[in-house]
């Protein structure tokens, strides 16, 4: 029953630098309207916390990730593009461990 969960995922844990991150997944019947999300962001389809969620929520696609490591303008879009992603109906979810690292 996908039309009970959201659109999106942002899942939000701790980056290797000690920052945070962000990973944004879409359910699977919807990913093809957030392709514009690759182009906009950086991926890391190997990040640990990803695999992990993705093991136990197999409706959703991993497209893009982000993080809050730049300059004050782009941190600023990466807000932002948050607050827009929410605004569509993703919701924040934050994780602590990952199995793999």
């Amino acid at each position: 029953m996908t039309e009970n969960k959201p659109i999106g995922i942002i899942l939000i844990h701790m980056n290797t630098q000690g920052g945070t991150a962000f990973d944004f997944l879409v359910r699977k019947d919807k990913v093809e309207g957030y392709q514009w999300l690759k182009e906009d962001c950086y991926t890391a389809e190997d990040c640990p916390y990803v695999k992990k969620w993705l093991q136990s929520h197999q409706d959703y696609e991993y497209v893009a990730s982000e993080d809050l490591e730049h300059i004050p303008s782009i941190n600023a879009y990466v807000i932002e593009l948050i607050n827009r992603l929410k605004e569509e109906g993703f919701k924040e979810e934050h994780i602590y461990e990952a199995d793999e690292r």
